[in-house]
């Protein structure tokens, strides 16, 4: 695959191109970086006059439009990358396990580190109707590619592909999100499916809910915080193995089930950020203790951008470019009127039933499942990590 599309992606910001001669231009991600959108105080005044009509109690987010001050400068889109992606290097060692009840470990902890606890103090963006995102790693000698797409704006979805094809290891997503508007506080139940493929011994682990649910408290005034809730199910059904993960504040507690039997395997509890994981295998004769996760030594993978030119035209950093710029430098009235060319842009496209050219995913008629169906083409094209 580094053969194939070791062109594709880049290796360094502001690289030349060696035909043309002139420098790369690249646009930077800000995703799950530190920043001065982050302490900015929201003014209830000040923002009251354009969210107070729209508001309701159980009004649904996604259809509000709510004003710079409020987000993260990234996509939705960006955080499926940071958190899908950023983690996929933990799960390479399942490949080469052989014993199946130890992959199901395997893939816990994968599903663990990657969404440990929020850390968004804000709303990132809502992602328009065709947006893509397209990035990719490089981890243990090998590439993993990410694709993703906003394939429904009403309820909002989003499509999303992770690859490794020298490892035979892949995770398709759809994710789906219905903020709900609570006076003082937002709930997020997701809705979807995440799937593990690990081709070598023909599995599948399924996920029916992608990502956990969240609560977001205090998002107009008091401490804003943010917390997992509610509880994810992980099944392989070749193996007849259940692993189930409940979340509650800043705590996980969970099981790995034999699904033949109903016999508790394991058992795992711990933190959801610093304190770590630990689990016991349960046998006949005494329990076996383990570090399941240890969050310091999880940190994400650097994700590699291509250059703005070998973007797709609908690609997220493309598409709120301006309005990310000016969040990070302060400028919110900027923001607001960058953001609302974003709005409109897509209102217009709706309003005369256009759509952006690029689509990674067809939507199966039979199943009613978004399906990765296209590859980029294999250009020679710079790269740059951000």
């Amino acid at each position: 695959i580094n053969a194939e599309y070791g062109g594709f992606f880049g290796k360094m910001a502001s690289q030349k191109d060696n035909q043309a001669g002139t420098e790369e231009e690249y646009i930077k991600s800000y995703v799950e970086q530190d920043g001065v959108w982050q302490t900015v105080k929201i003014s209830v005044w000040g923002v009251a006059s354009s969210i107070i009509s729209q508001l309701r109690n159980g009004a649904e987010i996604t259809k509000l439009s709510l004003p710079a001050v409020f987000l993260e400068p990234c996509s939705v889109l960006e955080i499926g990358a940071a958190k899908i992606l950023g983690y996929f290097p933990t799960l390479y060692s399942i490949v080469n396990e052989e014993q199946p009840l130890n992959r199901m470990i395997m893939v816990t902890k994968w599903y663990l580190a990657a969404f440990r606890r929020v850390s968004y103090a804000k709303k990132p963006y809502n992602a328009v109707l065709g947006e893509t995102h397209r990035c990719h790693i490089t981890s243990g000698g090998s590439v993993a590619q990410f694709y993703a797409q906003q394939v429904s704006h009403h309820p909002p979805k989003s499509a999303f592909r992770v690859s490794n094809e020298a490892l035979n290891l892949s995770i398709d997503a759809l994710v789906g999100l219905e903020p709900k508007f609570h006076g003082n506080y937002v709930t997020i139940p997701s809705n979807g499916y995440l799937r593990i493929t690990n081709s070598k011994y023909t599995e599948e682990y399924y996920c029916d809910k992608p990502i956990p649910d969240i609560i977001m408290n205090n998002v107009v005034w008091g401490t804003r915080s943010h917390e997992w809730t509610g509880t994810q199910i992980i099944l392989c059904k070749k193996n007849q193995l259940g692993a189930k993960i409940e979340y509650s504040s800043t705590k996980v507690k969970g099981t790995i089930t034999c699904l033949k039997t109903n016999k508790v395997l394991v058992t795992f509890q711990g933190g959801l950020n610093t304190d770590p994981v630990t689990g016991s295998i349960i046998n006949e004769a005494n329990e076996t203790k383990f570090l399941l996760v240890d969050y310091a030594k999880e940190s994400p993978a650097k994700l590699i951008y291509p250059s703005v030119s070998e973007m797709d035209p609908n690609h997220s950093l493309k598409i709120w470019r301006e309005v990310t710029e000016a969040i990070v430098t302060n400028d919110l009235e900027s923001a607001d009127r960058a953001k609302e060319k974003v709005e409109k842009a897509q209102r217009e496209r709706r309003a005369t039933n256009t759509h952006f050219a690029t689509s990674y995913f067809v939507k199966d008629e039979e199943d009613g499942q978004w399906k990765f169906s296209q590859c980029p083409e294999k250009r020679n094209i710079t790269n740059n990590s951000n």
